[in-house]
């Protein structure tokens, strides 16, 4: 149980710590088979996904469903497998109709509108979730990670309400951080964000931020360094790219712009791609 939790909370490391353990103790083997896969998936190893999705389909209502949906979801975003993660966010909120598992489905889904580039769609949808459950405190903080990308202000109710409630929550302060920097503080974003990098040195999405910061007060080098940092741990990032991209552009460095620009771009593609193979499957 304690692995499940920590599972679905996103805690993947504290969950197969928890696994190893209640295996060593003697947890019955059904139970652990299903949680491991569960957690196998979450990371990101979809291999299991075809028979589990094939098991909420002949079981659409269980309790185990519901778990097994929850890692197909997490992990099909995880790895940008997009025409998984929409067939499996479409199943959920068509069979979990209660309120609260409906304003789950519709961060799913803001979330996977936000990686198919439908910036309004994923705001309607976040807010459709915060109306349907105003204290669930992950769809008000995706809604104001859609927000700061296209209107700061709005964002700032909503990041006011969740700092009242957990001022410590390192999500919650980048995006504190994020929305400082779009509202031209970014000194007051730096500090925000050196104390995150403190606990956490390798929080990619907080050393992108501190890159921009760098670049906003006109410190290439600083923020080549944080970028560079953020680029060793997760090269293949769309987000990491981009950044790198205009810091190199900032530098005249334009061979290196340009090289960044590309393998972004390609991701990109490889997403759109998706996105059509998707689209096509919905008109057949």
């Amino acid at each position: 149980l304690a692995a499940q939790a920590a599972r679905r909370c996103g805690e993947l490391e504290s969950a197969d710590r928890h696994l190893v353990l209640a295996a060593k103790l003697g947890v019955p083997r059904d139970a652990f088979i299903a949680e491991q896969n569960f957690l196998a998936i979450q990371t990101g190893d979809l291999s299991g996904a075809g028979p589990l999705m094939q098991l909420c389909e002949d079981r659409p209502e269980s309790a185990e469903t519901a778990l097994a949906l929850e890692a197909i979801i997490e992990g099909s975003l995880k790895m940008l497998q997009l025409p998984l993660a929409k067939a499996s966010i479409e199943f959920w909120l068509k069979h979990r109709t209660r309120k609260f598992d409906q304003a789950r489905g519709l961060v799913w889904k803001g979330r996977l509108q936000m990686f198919a580039m439908n910036l309004p769609g994923a705001v309607a949808d976040l807010r459709q979730a915060v109306e349907l459950a105003p204290d669930y405190v992950p769809g008000r903080l995706m809604l104001v990670e859609a927000l700061l990308r296209d209107d700061p202000r709005q964002a700032l109710p909503h990041l006011n309400w969740l700092n009242q409630r957990q001022p410590n929550d390192v999500e919650i302060r980048l995006q504190t951080a994020r929305a400082r920097r779009n509202l031209a503080e970014p000194e007051e974003a730096g500090k925000i964000l050196d104390d995150i990098l403190i606990a956490q040195p390798k929080n990619v999405a907080a050393l992108i931020e501190r890159g921009r910061v760098a670049l906003d007060l006109n410190r290439p080098d600083d923020a080549k360094r944080w970028l560079l940092s953020a680029y060793e741990i997760a090269p293949n990032q769309r987000d990491v790219l981009l950044a790198l991209s205009d810091c190199s552009r900032q530098m005249n460095l334009l061979d290196d712009a340009k090289r960044y620009r590309d393998q972004a771009q390609e991701i990109e593609d490889r997403l759109l791609k998706q996105l059509g193979h998707m689209t096509g499957r919905a008109q057949r």
